[in-house]
């Protein structure tokens, strides 16, 4: 299929009933003899251009079917994602070939209509426009100095063909099956000068835990409200002296923000840094076991979803902070705790087994945390229940701090007085 032309025909533009793009490209005749045509990068496509040609990786297609403006019949239009690096772009496909359009294949598009929706530019596909397979060695190759160079705080959402310098905070991979094959997937926690962000790496780069990457050709993407640095087959990394990003201003310091303000605006980007002191450790705590099929912890050895199960051992922690301000449950997951206890999950396991008791680890992981203050670095998620905090990482502080000497630090601020009897 490679080098084959799938030129569309002529077609009118959809009913009201349709998605409200616009009408689909007028008749005319295609006159692109004699015209220079430029070939254009994506995120260099404005509302208004003239004839030009672009070359793209398919993200999406769907083919549906939508009524005809004048009410007589459907018409077929093919309408998906294009990606070449710098930007992606919907297009759409006006009464296009029966050829189907699969995830990854290359497209070369030549004279495409350029239409706006929702202040964002479209490319559409009509009688004029001449759609042809290519190959992948066609698609621009970026060079560094083409991407722009940001700041994490500087991405939004839907920002491709960037480089950005940072220093990987927290790592971990895992396999996933996609049909009858195996990824591994790599994620965790980016920071810079600006701040902090997750990134999800669909390929297993080199992200080892405290080194400093400088990324090229990642793109951002909105994951359950958060933005993030993902990275895929077209991306690279390379590893860079601590010092290059000390010359970029270093590390942005972990400044906590107060509960009470968290509590107000759980919607913001990225990820914060809280601390307070611990009130409260919730059961289950400590060892607990997961249902193989879905990771919920069980009680007594039952799944909700899937009922009896052996389980498999874990260690987590659901904690309540408080700073004065507020306070939030927090969720610290294996490697948290294991910091906290100075166990790792094997050790953790032999403790219940010498004490013939299962609750020994909880009743150690209090020990450790009960009223002393500590500082988390995660994402407020808002539910229910109220404001949940799921932990990246925990730093304690000041481990001999109680609630009486925190009671006694409160009771020297300047409001102190009111709260003082006759």
């Amino acid at each position: 299929m490679k080098g084959a032309t799938m030129g569309g025909g002529v077609v009118p533009g959809p009913s009201e009933g349709s998605d409200g793009r616009g009408a689909a490209p007028e008749e005319g005749p295609a006159e692109t003899t004699g015209v220079s045509l430029q070939d254009r990068r994506l995120r260099d496509v404005g509302s208004s251009q003239g004839a030009m040609r672009v070359t793209a990786r398919v993200l999406t297609a769907e083919r549906r079917e939508i009524a005809r403006k004048d009410g007589v019949g459907k018409l077929a239009v093919l309408s998906g994602l294009l990606s070449d690096g710098t930007a992606t772009m919907r297009f759409s496909w006006w009464d296009p070939p029966s050829v189907d359009l699969e995830r990854g294949s290359v497209l070369r598009v030549t004279n495409p209509q350029v239409r706006t929706w929702r202040d964002r530019p479209e490319l559409s596909f009509g009688w004029k426009t001449q759609v042809e397979f290519a190959s992948e060695l066609e698609l621009p190759r970026l060079e560094d100095s083409e991407l722009l160079e940001r700041h994490l705080s500087e991405l939004r959402p839907g920002e491709e063909g960037f480089r950005v310098l940072a220093k990987v905070l927290l790592s971990e991979s895992r396999t996933l099956t996609v049909g009858e094959r195996k990824r591994v997937i790599r994620s965790g926690l980016l920071g810079d000068s600006s701040g902090r962000m997750a990134f999800t790496a669909w390929v297993d780069l080199d992200l080892p835990v405290d080194s400093v990457v400088e990324i090229f050709g990642a793109s951002a993407r909105p994951f359950q409200g958060e933005l993030q640095v993902v990275m895929d087959e077209r991306s690279r990394v390379e590893r860079r002296p601590e010092v290059e990003l000390l010359s970029m201003g270093g590390l942005a310091t972990e400044r906590p923000v107060e509960i009470g303000w968290l509590e107000e605006r759980p919607e913001g980007p990225g990820r914060r840094a809280i601390e307070g002191v611990v009130v409260e450790l919730r059961s289950p705590s400590g060892l607990i076991h997961r249902c193989p099929h879905c990771s919920r912890s069980l009680v007594k050895g039952f799944c909700r979803e899937h009922g009896p199960s052996r389980g498999e051992p874990d260690l987590r922690a659901r904690l309540v902070l408080d700073d004065g301000t507020g306070s939030v449950t927090a969720q610290l997951s294996r490697e948290c705790v294991e910091n906290l206890l100075g166990l790792d999950l094997p050790k953790a396991i032999e403790l219940a087994r010498e004490r013939l008791d299962p609750t020994a680890v909880q009743e150690l992981l209090s020990e450790r945390v009960l009223t002393h203050r500590l500082r988390l670095l995660g994402r407020a998620v808002p539910g229910l229940w109220g404001l949940t905090f799921f932990v990246d990482r925990v730093l304690p502080l000041t481990p001999e701090a109680t609630v009486v000497e925190e009671a006694n630090r409160l009771l020297r601020t300047p409001d102190a007085s009111l709260r003082e009897g006759p």
